[in-house]
């Protein structure tokens, strides 16, 4: 959030408010959380089914089963948390007047 500071003003001084960049970043978090669960859901799943399946295996005293409860779990967590950064990290931006954040150099 901090690197894209003058990208944010370059937008906002064209033309978009600051509602409008807010529901940019929500959107590119939730992307991210998507992203992650579908990447998770198919190769993580495959790989940590194939490899838990051949430790357990390997030994006589343990038995392997997946469950996908903590799986399931986990997705609204990570959307929630993903809101409330995009949104805690946006606010001291926000504050600060966009000719000041142009004029600021990378």
């Amino acid at each position: 959030m901090i690197a894209r500071r003058h990208e944010f003003a370059v937008l906002e001084s064209i033309g978009m408010t600051k509602q409008q960049l807010k529901r940019m970043l929500v959107y590119e978090g939730m992307y991210t959380v998507l992203l992650t669960a579908l990447l998770t859901s198919t190769i993580g799943v495959l790989l940590t089914y194939c490899t838990a399946r051949g430790i357990a295996a390997g030994m006589a005293y343990m038995e392997f089963r997946m469950m996908w409860l903590p799986f399931i779990l986990i997705i609204p967590i990570l959307a929630v948390l993903s809101y409330l950064i995009t949104l805690s990290a946006y606010k001291p931006l926000a504050c600060s007047p966009i000719v000041e954040r142009l004029r600021e150099m990378e």
